[in-house]
């Protein structure tokens, strides 16, 4: 036993090393157990209700939690001779008006793979909260037409997958603010998760059926689970990533006056935007350089040398480029996978079904007068 409360245990995290295990509790306590020291971090009763969501800090030094209070708490560790270990609130968020006594929403939040930002449910606006100043910014590029309440990062940090309470699913390249995916649903979504390779997604319904999206990131897109440089906080895949510091737009806007990427007068027919092709499924691809032809040519002119292929294209074509370039909207009606899991455990049971892997299994038991996590490890010897 790891963790115990004086309550059900209603929701669990773990971080990326393994080495922290958090869980809140429908009495609106949150816990967190360092294995390496052995210690359990207590918080107060921060919650005025259930806890809905709890995430680690990907860099080991806060703990995030959400509540049906429509409040988000964030706990720093303390490890004090007076007081010894425990979760002290270092701020406290209104991320919602509405009041949840049900649980019926989840108010998830995710950490960006490189810890820097939080992405924050409940509104009907996805909510970022940068690590340096923890004040709660509202994207309003990144928004449904009912409240979201579910988000989740993808493995390279540059997608970002939110569910919102009429069940449509969207995905998102963060930087450029563009989405790149819609997915409708219908079964009420309850949790998500990316799949640490390959462009797909896993969730988990209402009635506790788990199912997979597969190429939920479109073809030409970057695969989901690439990682770029630095964990790409700020770098766009959009439109097969234009490898140049400018932002598209940018791109575009010194095209039309006659300029480099430096600023610097260059003839128009010379003038060309490399792209990297490099799929959302991982499978390699070639690279093309698209050129202008301020002209105007009627036909294309097609040149292939090894793995390079040049396109001259005529201004219609050249038209249709830029508006790709500025902004790439893809739509996909992918059907969930067929369920496979037989169901969740019953209300009833007194033993539950947490998580379970090629390590071993979390258990959640009810012995009458206190509940418990209990981890098995499937390799005794």
């Amino acid at each position: 036993i790891v963790l115990r409360f004086g309550s059900r245990v209603s929701t669990i995290d773990y971080s990326q090393d393994g080495n922290f295990i958090a869980a809140g509790s429908e009495e609106g306590l949150v816990s967190v157990y360092d294995q390496r020291s052995q210690l359990t971090f207590k918080s107060n009763p921060s919650h005025q209700g259930p806890v809905l969501h709890v995430s680690i800090d990907p860099k080991g030094e806060f703990v995030v939690s959400t509540g049906c209070d429509g409040m988000l708490q964030i706990y720093a560790f303390e490890n004090t001779e007076a007081e010894g270990p425990k979760l002290s609130v270092i701020k406290q968020i209104k991320i919602t008006n509405n009041q949840i006594p049900d649980g019926s929403m989840r108010l998830q939040t995710a950490w960006h793979p490189s810890g820097e930002r939080l992405a924050v449910s409940g509104d009907i606006m996805l909510g970022i909260i940068n690590r340096n100043d923890w004040m709660l910014n509202c994207e309003k590029e990144i928004s449904h037409e009912k409240a979201i309440s579910l988000c989740e990062w993808s493995k390279n940090g540059v997608y970002i997958m939110t569910v919102c309470e009429k069940n449509v699913v969207k995905v998102w390249d963060f930087p450029s603010k563009a989405m790149v995916s819609n997915i409708s649903n219908s079964d009420t979504i309850w949790s998500l998760s990316w799949g640490p390779t390959g462009n797909k997604v896993a969730f988990i319904d209402n009635e506790g059926n788990l199912g997979i999206w597969e190429h939920v990131i479109p073809h030409e897109f970057v695969n989901p689970s690439k990682v770029t440089d630095s964990t790409a906080p700020n770098q766009s895949v959009l439109a097969n990533s234009i490898n140049n510091e400018m932002e598209q737009s940018e791109v575009m806007a010194s095209m039309e006056m006659g300029m480099d990427a430096e600023g610097q007068n260059v003839n128009q027919e010379d003038m060309s935007q490399q792209v990297v092709i490099e799929n959302a499924d991982g499978e390699e691809g070639q690279q093309e350089q698209i050129v202008f032809n301020a002209a105007g040519d009627d036909e294309e002119q097609v040149e292939q040398t090894g793995t390079e292929k040049y396109i001259r294209l005529d201004e219609d074509q050249e038209k249709q480029i830029q508006q790709a370039l500025n902004f790439y909207h893809h739509n996909i009606n992918a059907e969930p996978q067929e369920k496979f899991m037989p169901g969740a455990t019953e209300e009833v049971s007194t033993r539950k079904l947490l998580h379970w892997g090629i390590v071993g299994k979390m258990v959640w038991r009810n012995e009458g007068q206190f509940e418990a996590i209990d981890i098995e490890f499937n390799d005794t010897s």
